[in-house]
């Protein structure tokens, strides 16, 4: 992905990652890897200007901050359809 540049303008949301209960990612890098094919998605890089990423320190969750230009706003909520199927959405 390359980082696109981010304005004072750009919306900043957020959405989590989780896995079922009790279950972990094995590793801080392995919690990546496993997210690796989101940020990679067209869909993805299309409306998010950048992100930052917080995992939890049980690999159990991940917190996603991201920012989206405004005037992609309303593809943003397009993609989070296509994101729920997946995992756990939170606006």
């Amino acid at each position: 992905m390359v980082i696109k540049e981010i304005f004072t303008r750009d919306h900043l949301g957020r959405f989590f990652v989780m896995k079922q209960k009790g279950v972990k990612w094995s590793s801080y890098y392995k919690t990546i890897d496993a997210l690796r094919p989101l940020f990679h998605k067209s869909e993805f890089t299309e409306v998010i200007t950048g992100f930052y990423l917080n995992i939890s320190e049980d690999y159990d969750a991940v917190r996603i901050l991201y920012f989206v230009n405004e005037k992609k706003v309303k593809r943003l909520y397009q993609l989070s359809e296509i994101i729920s199927s997946k995992i756990i959405w939170s606006r």
